[in-house]
Formats: structure tokens, sequence, C-alpha cells
């Protein structure tokens, strides 16, 4: 399914500028954000709705985690889509990829990532109010977490 948001300056920015960090797209960054973040359905329709998709990603998810190492050599650095545990196509252009699978498998789960030399990265958010108990020491773990990641500045003179 495809969405469009209507989104802030401020906040596509500050979007933009993760998803760089994360090299990932800015989409791949706020659904798996959203994923994350969106609390359970509440009544039990939706949940049973929702747990067909959940197994889905569960399984295509799974799946591409055993197939990473072989797939690491070969589509490093590019994108490969997962479909009923099997690589169904692959390519270095995200979009033209991403068009190609909607149109072959409209309405279906897929697993559309780019491969890293680990298949799974790992993302943290900050609590999302200011004010609770863990912010102070979560934000200055990921300030030195920062500092550490920068590249080192050069000065030209």
């Amino acid at each position: 399914m495809t969405v469009t948001l209507q989104l802030d300056d401020a906040i596509w920015r500050r979007a933009s500028h993760f998803a760089q960090q994360q090299d990932q797209a800015v989409a791949d960054v706020l659904v798996e954000w959203l994923a994350e973040t969106l609390p359970a359905p509440a009544n039990g329709e939706a949940a049973s709705v929702n747990a067909g998709a959940d197994d889905a990603v569960t399984r295509e998810m799974q799946a591409y985690i055993t197939l990473h190492p072989q797939i690491k050599t070969q589509y490093g650095g590019s994108y490969v889509v997962i479909l009923d545990g099997k690589l169904v196509d692959h390519g270095a252009d995200y979009a033209a990829l991403f068009d190609r699978i909607d149109a072959r498998y409209p309405d279906t789960f897929v697993w559309l990532t780019r491969v890293e030399d680990e298949p799974i990265k790992t993302m943290a958010f900050p609590p999302s109010n200011r004010h609770h108990q863990n912010y102070g020491a979560w934000h200055r773990q990921w300030q030195e977490n920062e500092t550490e990641r920068r590249e080192p500045a050069i000065g030209i003179g």
C-alpha cells in the first residue's frame, strides 16, 4: 500500500538527516519508526487482521537473516527483495526496484532492504517525552555515540 503524508519542513529535515545517518531511505526510517512506536490494536478484530501481516513480516525477515551470508557477498551495497523466503529481485536503484516489485506483487508484503554488513541494524530512538526520567541519561549516551561516529574535521588554511 502506498500512502502520501504531508510533513512540515522541520520534520522532513529531521527525518532526512536521521535517514542519511542510518544510510537508509527516509520512507524506510519512518515506516520502521511507526511500526515500533504505534501501540498494538485494542480490539480483537484489528489484531487478527494485522496478525497475518505480522506473520509475513516475521517470515520474510527471518528468511533474509538466513540468506544474508550468501546475499552479502554477491549483492552487498545494493537492494534485495525477499518473498516467500526467496530472493526474487535485486538492484542498485531503490526506486526502480520498488516500482518493479510494486507492479509485480501489488498488495503483497515483501522484504525490500539494502544489503549491509549486518542483516538488521539497531536503531535507537529517544524516549518520546523529554520529561521522561531516563531521557537525560539516554540523550547523553546518544551524544557520546554520535561524537564517536563523526568524521574528524579537516582544516585547510
